[in-house]
């Protein structure tokens, strides 16, 4: 994730020149959260970054849930680069193997001669991981059953069925297809051909 840090006012932001903070990130369990940090002026060589992230409300804990330190810019333009691992023994005492997620609370900050800042707080949202290795492939479930289709002979002998056209009689041309309460029908003008079948196999 690309982020854009105002050095002045210690805003980190998710666009460039944006004013609203970031205030959510998210990891899922188990996968390396990647931050890249772009200052809004150039920091010194030597200048320090931390990423820090603990349950919500355990401001004196010392021992993080996650953590990592920036890297350098590997080239001109680009930002300080953070890949904080999120397999943690503490973070799996906060979320067992069928709880969905947990959400912490996180910043970070960076020193540059002597000089200490930190971002706003942000909520880091780690989501459960929902493969984990063992799952085999579905069932396949059963075809449908195919309808039950009458083929008939005599088809003079249902025009009664086919009271939506006038005298019971379907046009002279074309393929057409009707239903009754009981069945289901596709047929030809003409009743040149034509067939049935009952609504329930359908």
């Amino acid at each position: 994730m690309k982020t854009y840090l105002n050095i002045e006012t210690g805003r980190l932001t998710a666009q460039g020149g944006a004013t609203q903070p970031l205030r959510r990130l998210d990891a899922k369990r188990g996968d390396t959260l990647e931050i890249e940090v772009v200052p809004s002026a150039t920091l010194a060589a030597s200048a320090t970054g931390k990423f820090v992230a603990k349950p919500k409300g355990a401001f004196s804990s010392i021992h993080p849930i996650l953590y990592g330190e920036w890297s350098a810019p590997a080239a001109s333009g680009s930002g300080w680069r953070f890949s904080i691992e999120t397999d943690t023994e503490e973070l799996a005492a906060l979320l067992p193997n069928e709880t969905a997620e947990v959400t912490l609370m996180a910043e970070i900050t960076w020193s540059v001669e002597g000089k200490t800042r930190s971002t706003q707080t942000m909520d880091l949202v780690v989501a459960q991981k929902v493969w984990r290795g063992n799952e085999v492939s579905p069932t396949p479930a059963p075809a449908l059953p195919r309808p039950v289709v009458q083929y008939l002979a005599d088809a003079p002998a249902h025009q009664t069925d086919f009271f939506m056209f006038p005298g019971g009689l379907p046009p002279a041309s074309g393929l057409y297809q009707a239903a009754t309460d009981t069945h289901i029908y596709t047929f030809q003008g003409g009743w040149t051909q034509w067939k049935r079948a009952a609504i329930a196999t359908w």
